[in-house]
């Protein structure tokens, strides 16, 4: 006989007492975005930022304060609340960041602050950073192709915004062996594209009996995405897009119009059914903010404003206008 019949076992011992603080709360982990490879099922990222919090002290924890954001940008305070006891966790989801901020990458930091209204004993533990990575970016309307296998009931997607809320779904009663392509048009944002299989097989894997389906993205201007289709339970797909959102009922009665575009650097901006407060804000086409203005009264047909983009570079922008919560996008071309 061969071999080595030997068992080696490799135990630990340890030893812990009473918690050393009464007030110690941490950031165990920043989720998204991030660059770490455990949750690159998650990431990249733009929308709704996702930590991990600690209590480390021996009282429960009720509430703190984190503020949170990209390195060299404004950030964010967001407060929580809850109940967690000695060593227990909670992932905290946070109130999204610009887009601005979030579309060339960078640096991702939060500190913690006023753990149950007061002092943290141990400050060691209160900040965090991480690297993270832009999403991918697609102009133009966009297009999800899935290719269904021999156990078409199992797959389906979900497209989210960025506030999480479902706008489009995969059809029902889809065939086996089938090509599928759903095209979205007029979006603008972050979006969240995810697929799922409820017998966590995916959609071609070697081991089963269910044959190769396919899953990707594309917009009217890139090539397809091809996705991995050997994703088990769930795979995420997060991009950005910025068309004007046309289908929306809330833009039917406002309007913005920019001419003459193209422009070789003066742009006059027609903005037709505005009320009260609005704000105008130009990025480059990586998302850059070049320009920007408070208009502090706007009446409800039509006003205009004059933009000088004379000292910038040629090339595609996109024009902003917030009001009432709503948002419109314009692009515009200086040449």
């Amino acid at each position: 006989a061969e071999g080595d019949s030997r068992y080696i076992v490799n135990t630990q011992l340890v030893k812990y007492g009473a918690s050393n603080f009464t007030t110690d709360a941490a950031i165990e982990d920043i989720v998204s975005p991030s660059t770490a490879q455990i949750y690159s099922r998650l990431n990249p990222a733009c929308s709704q930022p996702k930590v991990i919090i600690k209590n480390n002290g021996s009282a429960p924890l009720k509430n703190l304060s984190i503020s949170y954001g990209v390195e060299g940008k404004s950030l964010k305070k967001y407060t929580w609340s809850g109940n967690l006891t000695f060593l227990s966790t909670a992932e905290v989801s946070l109130p999204n960041l610009p887009l601005s901020d979030m579309m060339q990458g960078g640096k991702f930091v939060v500190t913690i602050d006023q753990p149950n209204g007061g002092v943290d004993q141990y400050k060691s533990n209160n900040n965090r950073s991480v690297n993270f990575a832009p999403v991918r970016y697609l102009e133009g309307d966009i297009i999800v192709y899935m290719k269904t296998n021999g156990a078409s009931e199992e797959t389906r997607w979900t497209l989210k915004d960025e506030n999480g809320v479902v706008i489009k779904t995969s059809k029902p009663n889809l065939l086996p062996n089938k090509l599928y392509t759903d095209t979205i048009s007029a979006l603008v944002g972050c979006y969240q594209l995810q697929f799922f299989d409820i017998d966590d097989d995916g959609i071609s894997w070697w081991a089963n009996g269910d044959g190769n389906g396919s899953i990707g993205i594309k917009s009217s201007n890139t090539n397809l995405i091809n996705l991995q289709p050997d994703f088990g339970e769930e795979l995420t797909f997060n991009f950005t897009t910025d068309i004007i959102n046309g289908v929306n009922d809330e833009f039917q009665e406002t309007k913005i119009v920019a001419y003459p575009n193209p422009s070789t650097g003066h742009f006059l901006i027609d903005l037709f059914g505005f009320k009260g407060q609005s704000s105008i804000e130009i990025y480059d086409c990586v998302g850059k903010l070049v320009n920007s203005e408070n208009i502090s009264s706007i009446n409800s047909t039509q006003q205009t404003i004059d933009v000088d983009m004379s000292m910038n570079n040629a090339g595609i922008y996109y024009l902003q206008c917030k009001n009432a919560g709503k948002v419109q996008v314009l692009k515009m071309i200086k040449i």
